[in-house]
């Protein structure tokens, strides 16, 4: 057999030997330079300022790409990271598989359900012996059995869609004595579960999703401090919750969604008190039910968010159920005998919200209207209609409710009114021109565009009050880089500017 050979490979000779004999020999010497060219990269690689970086903060930093933000169980995007991570180079691969902490979150998404037993078993292999943080859809009986094993680790768990069998009953049976959040979604309980307190005591945050609990559930320990409803419909007994959230007085935050029935008459025979209730939210259409609900309750330190279910659409069946919403409010906060002294409008991740409050610590309510030019016409119909403003003392608004102008200026307590942006102070300034709101003597202006701001227009409204007689105390610049305030001295006692 003949061949030519570069002058390079003289002295590698395949003479003599056969063709399958040469592609061996030659696939060998290839195998072998291929090694000897890894080890010479791995080497240069080694020379690089990272690869000389101890391992221990390499750990570190990886450890540190899990962040949580705030949840337990990041996007799916940041667990891909991990994965990412360990691809880069063998140096980097052999760090990541010696970090446990970069595998304590195993996760089987909505968008991927092809986690095999065996990858989940290696994901608990690599996180050791640390504390698991476990978020399954669709969880087969497979996965189940394999997490069931180590319960006694798990901190953090969610399960949606589980299913009602053998695996699901052991797998809740078994005591984890670590997990402190459960977030479950259409899964089953098994029957026999009566005492989850006991085998689960760190059990701090609940939420629970479309799932029956019109029988006693033990699921509402008396350890929670966060307790999360949505979507129950007919399938929560509120009767039974009105019973069991006495017996968390623990509890700081409680939100309540889309769970009551129009035909769930609360009739409030008890006077529920929640010590340490912080948040309190409900958002449902079923505004006549939330409103007997909340009747049994005496939470003076809470503040009450009431909020849409969906994003307000000039419907007419949207607008019959705000008129549903400023009956039943006005009938609420009728039956309340302190008064209301401050009230706050704001925009919110696309929603207006109304603050009301008798003080800056006690009967605190919150009003969501989600929406932009929708929201802010039903905020001006629900302060014409449904707040009692009589003994309002503050004022602040990021948006001036032109309806409502004239129930604001009702009042002979408000003192002070802070208005947010260029719109709101031209519509506040437009009232304020007409001898309204007598009694304010402090004006605090934020946000301002110097280049819009009506300077005119307010020194005519100032000037006309001082004519009458009405003269500001204090007149207060914050964050209004830029502005000319000299000219408003003379009409006012206090010039402020803050940044």
């Amino acid at each position: 057999m003949a061949a030519q050979l570069s002058p390079n490979l003289a002295s590698f000779n395949i003479h003599g030997l056969t063709l399958a004999d040469a592609y061996q020999k030659l696939d060998q010497e290839i195998g072998q330079l291929q090694e000897r060219l890894s080890a010479l990269r791995t080497l240069r690689n080694s020379l690089s300022p990272i690869s000389k970086m101890p391992t221990e903060i390499l750990s570190k930093i990886f450890s540190d790409s899990q962040q949580r933000r705030g949840s337990s169980f990041p996007d799916d995007a940041d667990l891909d990271t991990r994965f990412f991570i360990s691809w880069v180079c063998r140096h980097w691969r052999n760090i990541a598989l010696a970090t446990p902490n970069l595998w304590t979150i195993i996760s089987r998404g909505t968008k991927d359900t092809t986690m095999s037993i065996e990858f989940a078993k290696d994901l608990l292999v690599r996180s050791r012996n640390l504390g698991l943080s476990i978020n399954l859809y669709l969880p087969d009986s497979e996965l189940l059995k394999a997490f069931a094993a180590h319960m006694h680790r798990i901190q953090h768990m969610r399960l949606k869609n589980g299913s009602g069998s053998d695996e699901s009953d052991d797998f809740f049976s078994k005591a984890a004595p670590l997990l402190s959040s459960l977030e479950l979604e259409d899964a089953e309980l098994p029957d026999e579960l009566e005492v989850f307190s006991e085998i689960h005591p760190q059990l701090r945050h609940l939420s629970v999703s479309r799932m029956d609990l019109s029988t006693p559930s033990p699921l509402f320990s008396p350890t929670l401090s966060s307790l999360y409803i949505y979507r129950m419909g007919d399938s929560m007994d509120i009767d039974y919750l009105l019973d069991v959230l006495p017996l968390m007085q623990n509890l700081a935050e409680l939100e309540i969604t889309q769970s009551f029935d129009d035909a769930d008459v609360v009739i409030p025979t008890q006077c529920i008190t929640l010590p340490r209730l912080v948040s309190f939210i409900l958002s449902d259409d079923c505004w006549g039910t939330v409103f007997g609900f909340l009747r049994c309750f005496d939470i003076p330190q809470t503040t009450i968010t009431l909020t849409w279910s969906e994003e307000i659409e000039g419907t007419d069946e949207m607008t019959n159920d705000l008129n549903e919403f400023l009956f039943d409010v006005e009938g609420y906060l009728g039956e309340i005998l302190y008064p209301f002294r401050h009230l706050k409008v704001r925009e919110e991740s696309s929603a207006f919200v109304i603050d009301i409050s008798s003080s800056a610590s006690q009967h605190r309510y919150s009003f969501r209207f989600p929406g932009q030019q929708v929201g802010q016409q039903y905020v001006d119909i629900f302060i014409n209609r449904a707040l009692p403003l009589r003994n309002l003392e503050t004022l602040s608004v990021a948006a001036w409710p032109e309806i409502a102008a004239h129930r604001l200026g009702e009042s002979l307590n408000l003192t002070k009114v802070t208005v947010f942006g260029n719109a709101t102070l031209q519509g506040f300034v437009d009232d304020f021109n007409q001898k309204t709101f007598p009694a304010v003597k402090e004006l605090v202006i934020c946000d301002i565009e110097p280049l819009l701001f009506g300077y005119s227009r307010l020194e005519g409204a100032l000037t006309t009050r001082y004519a009458a007689g009405v003269r500001l105390d204090k007149l207060v610049f914050m964050r209004c880089p830029g502005m000319r305030v000299n000219k408003f001295g003379k009409l006012v006692d206090e010039i402020l500017i803050r940044n």
